[in-house]
This record gives C-alpha cells, structure tokens and sequence, in this order.
C-alpha cells in the first residue's frame, strides 16, 4: 500500500491556483503583484502586512522588508 500525502507537489500546475484562493483575504491588505504563489506588496505608504495564524500565514520578518 501507498503512503498518503496530503497537499499538492511544489511547482504543480495547480499550487499557484490555490495559493491564490487561500492568500485572497492577505494579499487584499495592500496594493499587491502576484507571480504564481509570491506577493509582492507595494505602497507610497507606511504599512503592516498582519499575519493570519488560522489559515498557517506567518510573515518571516527575516525574508521581508
């Protein structure tokens, strides 16, 4: 018998799709350019991007500025 994975394959066409539908409500917190599952947020404005624990969105401070 198979073990059972849950998820899809990194780099499957279907990932930036869902991506996409999961991070709706984080990524309309700012002016915002995605390419596949990457946000690039943008403004002539000072702000916070809040993470959202429920749905596992945790902001790596490290990797944003």
């Amino acid at each position: 018998m198979k073990p059972y994975f849950e998820g899809v394959t990194q780099g499957g066409s279907i990932s930036p799709i869902l991506s996409t539908i999961i991070l709706d409500d984080f990524i309309n917190q700012a002016p915002s350019v995605i390419y596949a599952d990457d946000p690039i947020f943008y403004s002539n404005h000072p702000f916070e991007i809040k993470d959202d624990p429920e749905k596992g969105i945790i902001i790596n401070k490290d990797k944003s500025a």
